[in-house]
C-alpha cells in the first residue's frame, strides 16, 4: 500500500478577501507525480503556497505525514517558483544560490561537493561562477531545479517547471 505524505480535506483556499479553491479533497501519495493545469488565475499557484504552508488555510484540514504516515510538521519540502518571482538583481552567484538549498549543518567540503554534483546532472557547472543577473531563461531554470533537489525533498513542487527550458 503506497503511503501518504499529504491530505487536504474540505479545504478552502486563498486570500482574505479572494476564496479561489472551495471544498477541495486531495491525497497525494508517496511516488505519485501530479500535474496541476489550468488556465492563468485558476488557484494553481495558491494551491501550491498552501501546500507549502506559505498561505494559510481559510477552512478545511492540511495534513503532511513523515514517511511512517504519522502526521508531521517536519515534512522536507522544495518550492520551484515560477521565474517571474526571482529577483533577477539580487547579488548571487549559482554556486550560492544550489548550495541555499542544502540542508544547514552540512561540512564545508560535503556542501561544496553536493553542489558540483547538482551542477553537473543539470548541466551547469561551468556557471558556478556567474551572477544570477547573467544567466538565461534557461540557465536560471536549470539553477533553480538544481537548487530544489538539493535537499532530497519528499515532496517537489515545480510551478512551472518548463519555463525557458
Amino acid at each position: 500500500m503506497t503511503k501518504k505524505i499529504l491530505t487536504l480535506e474540505d479545504a478552502s483556499i486563498g486570500y482574505p478577501d479572494t476564496l479561489v479553491l472551495d471544498g477541495l479533497n486531495w491525497t497525494v501519495c508517496r511516488g505519485e507525480r501530479w500535474a496541476i493545469t489550468g488556465p492563468n488565475g485558476c488557484g494553481k499557484t495558491t494551491l501550491m503556497r498552501t501546500l507549502l504552508g506559505l498561505l494559510p488555510l481559510r477552512a478545511g484540514r492540511l495534513t503532511r505525514y513523515d514517511r511512517e504516515e504519522a502526521p508531521t510538521q517536519g515534512l522536507v519540502m522544495s518550492y520551484l517558483p515560477q521565474i517571474n518571482q526571482i529577483d533577477r538583481h539580487f547579488p548571487i552567484h549559482v554556486e550560492e544560490i544550489i548550495a541555499s538549498g542544502l540542508p544547514q549543518g552540512l561540512e564545508k567540503h560535503r556542501r561544496l561537493a553536493e553542489v558540483e554534483r547538482l551542477a553537473e546532472v543539470f548541466g551547469i557547472t561551468t556557471l558556478l561562477r556567474q551572477p544570477l543577473g547573467r544567466l538565461s531563461g534557461g540557465q536560471l531554470q536549470r539553477t533553480l531545479l538544481a537548487r530544489s533537489l538539493a535537499s532530497d525533498p519528499e515532496l517537489l513542487i515545480l510551478d512551472e517547471p518548463l519555463s525557458f527550458l
